[in-house]
């Protein structure tokens, strides 16, 4: 089963990346809830693909700015047996943990269940190894659902730069959104400001223009 996390994240409707005000009617096909993703950030796969180590250092960052901001973040795994369990940096910062035993078994029931008991539509930020497989196809399952795609470009990495920029483009034409780290986390901070989160913000923009986030 699916792990369950009730933090609910609360805040502008106006900046891309940050959960819908709630406080009063929701706007139609404006998301109440926000999950961050990370898929397929996996051991012995992140070796075989081209600019691992940047995606890996704001996908950590990330991932902490998640934690500060109270917006609930999912590890997805795709046959750990082969490739491997999520790599620490990313894992210890996850709520849960998601695995599949292959990419058969991923279908929208996962996101059905990672939805169990919300009210609204999902905003679905997402990053991860292999975007023209498994990252794309985590978007267009979620658009498929009447979910929100925003796929974070620092964070997502494939083998192959045609492969990235082939599922760039089918994330455009299905109505998937291409965003910054940069822009992810200062949406976060638009919603609930606080000094971490403030400090993320700018380790987050160093990071994004490829500067070392400094953590181990």
């Amino acid at each position: 089963s699916v792990p369950q996390n009730e933090a609910v994240s609360k805040g502008e409707a106006s900046s891309l990346c940050s959960p819908a005000n709630v406080s009063g009617e929701i706007e139609p096909g404006v998301p109440t809830y926000c999950s961050v993703i990370f898929v397929g950030f996996q051991t012995e796969l992140m070796p075989l693909v081209h600019g691992a180590q940047k995606a890996t250092d704001v996908a950590q960052v990330l991932a902490g700015a998640a934690q500060a901001a109270g917006v609930r973040a999912v590890a997805l795994e795709i046959d750990q047996t082969t490739r491997g369990p999520t790599i620490a940096c990313v894992r210890h910062r996850c709520d849960s943990i998601i695995e599949q035993p292959d990419l058969c078994t991923f279908d929208g029931r996962l996101l059905d269940r990672l939805c169990a008991g919300r009210t609204a539509p999902e905003r679905f930020v997402l990053a991860g190894c292999e975007d023209d497989t498994w990252l794309l196809q985590a978007a267009l399952l979620a658009m498929d659902r009447g979910h929100e795609a925003c796929v974070v470009q620092e964070a997502c990495i494939s083998r192959g730069m045609q492969d990235a920029a082939n599922a760039a483009q089918v994330l455009r034409e299905t109505g998937g959104t291409l965003v910054s780290a940069t822009d992810v986390v200062h949406g976060w901070c638009r919603y609930k400001e606080n000094q971490e989160l403030s400090a993320l913000l700018q380790l987050v923009k160093r990071t994004a223009a490829g500067g070392s986030n400094g953590w181990s």
